[in-house]
């Protein structure tokens, strides 16, 4: 006699296909819970990428710098510009000896990408003391809050009070990696060390 196999019954195949679901709903969850902290922790990397950049460029030229040449100011556009003249050292490769004065500019400046816009700290080198400045501002490293954010206080700041004693206070804001997370404020001491050791 053949024995006959009647197969699943349908109550049998909804739980099947219940249990399957289940187990495919928790495996797309943590996929995506994966997903989103690696994207975080890459977000995070370059934040602190970007903030390692800044503040040693600006710390060793802040260092070298010739103080009393040097300054805080605000251009045209009523935006904050720190003004450094430091010594050649390959940061102004045509038109300059070794040795000679280069004016280094840092500010904010404001750049459109894809109609948002973006702020990068910026940089533009005098060729030499003695000439003209040109060729405008290039971009450094982004990720800042710009000067006219709607979110209170400055996206760079520098506190001059103590700038007889060579020591300036620099304040950058960042842009803020989730909706709901403030911006992150990084405040530091830079000291010009011939200033702040002369008699």
């Amino acid at each position: 006699m053949i024995k006959r196999h009647a197969g699943f019954s349908l109550v049998e195949l909804l739980v099947a296909m219940v249990i399957g679901l289940v187990i495919m709903l928790g495996a797309g969850r943590i996929f995506l819970t994966v997903l989103q902290t690696s994207r975080h922790v890459e977000m995070l990397g370059e934040k602190q990428a970007a903030v390692n950049l800044v503040a040693e460029m600006l710390l060793r030229d802040i260092r070298r710098a010739v103080w009393s040449r040097s300054g805080w100011s605000t251009d045209a556009s009523g935006d904050a510009v720190l003004t450094l003249a430091v010594e050649n050292r390959g940061d102004a490769l045509t038109h300059c000896a070794p040795g000679d004065e280069v004016l280094k500019n840092y500010k904010l400046q404001e750049r459109k990408i894809a109609d948002e816009v973006a702020w990068f700290m910026a940089l533009e080198v005098a060729r030499c003391a003695d000439v003209a400045r040109g060729g405008g501002y290039r971009e450094l490293v982004g990720g800042f809050i710009g000067p006219d954010a709607v979110t209170p206080g400055p996206g760079f700041a520098v506190d001059d009070r103590r700038w007889d004693e060579g020591v300036l206070q620099i304040t950058l804001r960042l842009i803020s990696i989730g909706e709901d997370v403030a911006p992150d404020t990084l405040t530091f001491l830079a000291v010009n060390r011939t200033e702040a050791l002369a008699p």
